[in-house]
């Protein structure tokens, strides 16, 4: 499977680093780059992604003009069958 993935910010962010998790914690290499001026990044997998899938997405970094850093949220997202 491929596709992108969108992550949405409320304010425009930088130093953005998204890491992307598969089975067994194994690491999926990711290209990101950022949308609407900083309001959102798009990830794409490098590889095709494994059908029926849970992986987990890690957004770290995220810091705003006013130099507030966000938490390190995680998120988890299944691969359509």
């Amino acid at each position: 499977m491929s596709g992108t993935i969108r992550v949405a910010f409320l304010v425009p962010v930088t130093g953005v680093g998204i890491t992307l998790h598969g089975p067994g914690g194994a690491d999926v290499p990711l290209s990101a780059a950022p949308v609407e001026e900083g309001e959102g990044y798009v990830a794409a997998p490098l590889k095709p992604l494994t059908p029926a899938t849970t992986y987990h997405l890690t957004v770290r970094g995220a810091t705003d003009r006013n130099g507030n850093v966000m938490n390190d949220p995680t998120t988890e997202l299944r691969t359509a069958p």
